[in-house]
């Protein structure tokens, strides 16, 4: 059968009572978009729960989770580069994309299997799960390979599918792509974090195993959707790479000038033109490249905006685990989870484009021309202010937090066990009167270690009437929390604490039985069933996992031997706010044999609303608009086809480069205050902005409008970022995307 037999038809709508003509539309195309669909679903998937896994699962601290999740986004637009030479120069698209995507699913496999806590053993701390660690960071890599890998290959693979004079049916099967990677990444960044929260599995509250094991299945489902059309597809042979082509001729103009006399040198117009003469490519070639630079050099500081673009998914979103999310009220279930705030991206840029489309216009026709550098200068100013925006955001969040240690200091909370009687504690470098069966606060004693170890003994003077001062000795950590029970009958109890809120906006219970009696720890929800803990003497719940469960009224009560419990019905209620920390400590009275449950709130809880982050959000979605939708636009129109998949190159490269610029200044780790790097990123970017209007200013020249018509240049276009790109903008149509992933996808 022909493929013109193998096609659905479309029909137009009709105009003035006339018919338009018929839009042929393969139907093995199907199977590419099934295909982009799952993939994109699949990505974004793992994507958005990502760096809550790597500090909630595998405990990997806040920075060290941020480098790990920009290493692996640097990666996936590394990749696209070698993904678009094989597919070029060796395997073809078809057979990149099939065995890429294996490699891909592979990696989405091992997310999953890491997410298994029975996997090796799991602890609380990193070094107990390092086999863990290991199978997902094998994961990550080749999901990066897979994923970078086929990211050029897809949507020119969906182009081959159609013969010359079919620009109606291509421009069709696009709008019909970027439903399927809207489509894709929209439901994932709403399912995943759903997964994660509601699913139960392996005795654990969450189910990350769940939240990865979808997307590992929509891979092979992608996988399956691909190989169904085989026979249907029009495969094409490899013709060659052009990136490859443009380094060797770039590299063989470097060496030829340096070689070069100082006369020769004299006659050249350009360091290019060393390299023409060569039988391996046509002058022509050369000549095309020079229009390559200086676009390059107008790409320059674009890393600087993905740099802040790219941190919605990293530090955004462990901005918004410590904000509050009952958006509609406290005693609501309305809870919106930390990772879905990384939707409000791709809502507002299906909003935002066609608006701009409407504002271009009237901004063109009333006060000054609209100019594609113009665009992304404002563009880069915007993304700054977003940073300042979100700088303030969290400002208003560390104001609220309750101070804790930095890691050069320790702090000290001293409890009172007496039931009755004030208790004196005093050291070199504090003096202090505690009531009865009360404590310090942890902000109170945040001191400075006497020694650089990271554990040190400290001399405690005590006294019941400030008269008689005992001594004993207490053991500090650097950079914790430690708790200490004065003795009671020559009996201390110490502890560290957890200083870490919930990463999901949870209320954690730290249990503490300092008696000699067995206990048992019960609480309720209201309306819903009993959850107990029993204590052995002199323990905490924290040897256990943490407690952690939604903010709610709880009613408590204790049972511990033979001691009576005060309160008479032995319940206490209380409302229990979302990101609060409390210590619920047993006191026991020796001389009248009875027990109190008393409350102490070790954490703050979360104030400030998570739809504060909504400006920032939109903030960024604009710049993203001004620099994302016109940067690849301005890039093929200032470039031969020949050289279109080079300037694709160069423009997944700054998404690549601005990852690597996050992974460093997290690495220096200057400042424990997030709002301060929330600031410096701004001054960068700002810095970078005005860089880039310099250059739009002074050193660019646009390309004179038609330079590259048909009529007047032709180039070759063999290239697999190619056949969208070129008739996407033959076509007049801008390429609209939900987000920067998926824009170069396109």
């Amino acid at each position: 059968m022909s493929k013109k037999a193998d096609q659905l038809s479309i029909d137009d709508a009709s105009v003035d009572g006339k018919k338009k003509s018929k839009i042929s539309f393969p139907s093995n195309l199907y199977y590419i978009i099934g295909n982009e669909f799952c993939e994109r679903f699949s990505f974004y998937g793992m994507h958005t729960v990502l760096i809550l896994y790597l500090t909630i699962f595998l405990k990997f601290d806040k920075d060290i989770a941020t480098i790990i999740y920009h290493t692996f986004i640097a990666l996936c637009y590394f990749f696209p580069l070698i993904g678009a030479i094989i597919a070029d120069s060796k395997l073809g698209k078809y057979k990149t994309i099939l065995y890429l995507s294996v490699v891909y699913t592979a990696g989405m496999v091992l997310n999953a299997i890491s997410a298994i806590p029975d996997l090796g053993g799991y602890g609380d701390s990193l070094s107990d799960n390092m086999v863990h660690v290991v199978v997902h960071l094998v994961g990550l890599t080749l999901i990066a390979i897979g994923t970078g890998g086929i990211k050029p290959c897809v949507s020119a693979f969906g182009g081959d599918q159609f013969e010359e004079g079919e620009e109606e049916s291509l421009s069709a099967f696009f709008s019909f792509f970027y439903f399927a990677i809207n489509a894709g990444s929209l439901v994932s960044t709403f399912v995943s974090p759903l997964l994660r929260e509601k699913a139960s599995c392996f005795d654990r509250e969450d189910c990350y195993f769940a939240a990865f094991m979808l997307p590992a299945g929509l891979m092979v489902v992608s996988i399956i959707l691909f190989m169904i059309g085989r026979k249907k597809y029009t495969i094409r042979e490899p013709e060659g790479n052009v990136f490859s082509e443009f380094c060797s001729i770039s590299w063989n103009a470097l060496r030829n000038k340096c070689k070069a006399s100082r006369e020769v040198k004299k006659l050249s117009e350009s360091w290019l033109d060393f390299a023409k003469g060569n039988p391996k490519w046509s002058d022509r070639k050369v000549e095309d490249i020079k229009f390559v630079y200086p676009v390059a050099v107008v790409f320059l500081p674009l890393p600087f905006f993905w740099a802040l673009f790219d941190m919605q998914g990293s530090r955004w979103t462990l901005t918004a685990a410590q904000c509050n999310g009952y958006i509609f009220g406290d005693n609501t279930d309305s809870f919106m989870l930390p990772d879905h705030a990384q939707m409000i991206n791709p809502i507002l840029i299906l909003i935002l484009i066609p608006i701009f489309q409407l504002i271009y216009p009237c901004v063109d026709r009333s006060c000054c021309r609209v100019t594609d550098l113009r665009k992304m200068s404002l563009g880069m100013v915007i993304s700054s202010l977003a940073f300042v925006i979100s700088g303030f955001v969290q400002i208003a969040i560390e104001t609220e937090l309750t101070v804790v240690p930095k890691s050069n200091q320790y702090s000290t909370v001293f409890y009172n066990p007496y039931a009755s009687q004030n208790i004196f504690v005093k050291t070199n470098y504090f003096n202090l009167e505690i009531e009865p069966m009360g404590r310090t606060s942890s902000e109170e004693l945040i001191l400075t270690p006497p020694t650089n170890s990271d554990v040190f003994s400290e001399e405690i003077e005590y006294s019941l009437d400030g008269i008689s001062w005992m001594k004993y000795d207490v053991q500090n950590e650097r950079g914790e929390i430690n708790h200490h029970r004065l003795p009671l009958n020559d009996e201390q109890f110490d502890w560290t604490a957890t200083s870490d809120k919930s990463q999901d906006g949870k209320v954690i219970f730290d249990f503490i039985n300092p008696t000699n009696f067995n206990a048992t720890f019960s609480f309720q929800k209201t309306n819903k069933d009993w959850n107990s803990v029993d204590l052995s003497p002199k323990t905490t719940s924290q040897s256990n996992d943490p407690i952690e469960t939604l903010q709610g009224e709880y009613i408590f009560k204790a049972t511990a031997g033979s001691c009576k419990m005060v309160d008479p019905v032995d319940q206490y209620v209380d409302f229990f706010k979302t990101g609060s920390i409390w210590s619920i400590v047993l006191f026991h009275d020796e001389q009248r044999n009875e027990c109190q449950l008393t409350f102490f709130k070790d954490n703050k809880e979360n104030k400030v609303s998570l739809l504060a982050l909504i400006p920032q959000f939109a903030v960024i979605t604009i710049a993203e608009v001004l620099i994302s939708v016109t940067g690849l636009e301005f890039a093929y129109t200032q470039a031969p086809p020949s050289m279109k998949s080079v300037l694709q190159s160069f423009w997944l490269l700054t998404v690549c480069f601005g990852n690597i610029i996050d992974i460093f200044i997290v690495s220096i780790d200057f400042t424990e205050l997030q709002s301060t790097e929330y600031f410096v990123f701004a001054a960068l970017v700002f810095v970078a902005a005005i860089v880039f209007i310099l250059i739009a200013i002074f050193y660019y020249e646009y390309v004179p409008e038609g330079q590259f018509s048909q009529n007047v240049y032709k180039g070759d276009d063999n290239d697999a970022f190619d056949d969208f790109e070129k008739s996407a903008l033959e076509d007049g149509k801008k390429p609209i995307a939900p987000s920067n992933d998926d824009f170069t996808d396109l």
